[in-house]
């Protein structure tokens, strides 16, 4: 039996870095289809594939969170939560 190495895909959290849970399957043979499936389980990505990634925990639209303000923001802003525990920010 021959053994070769491939190149499989997760994606995982920005803020905190939990893995996107993808049931069945433990990753996807490209890039795109790993960030679609975060996409259809409302994690919030970016516009691009290089763009940060966040779970349900790590992020909320603006009129969701406290000290919402409309003057300065739009409703379906995107904020970035830093929940208790994430590794990159202060939490909140």
């Amino acid at each position: 039996m021959a053994i070769r190495s491939v190149t499989y895909y997760q994606a995982f959290c920005d803020c905190c870095g939990v893995d996107a849970d993808y049931g069945d399957y433990a990753a996807w043979s490209t890039r795109h289809d790993a960030v679609e499936f975060v996409i259809d389980d409302w994690w919030c990505p970016g516009r691009f594939v290089t763009d940060p990634i966040y779970c349900l925990d790590c992020w909320a639209w603006a009129e969701d969170t406290p000290g919402y303000d409309p003057a300065t923001q739009k409703p379906d802003d995107i904020v970035r939560t830093h929940p208790t525990g994430c590794k990159k920010g202060s939490n909140a």
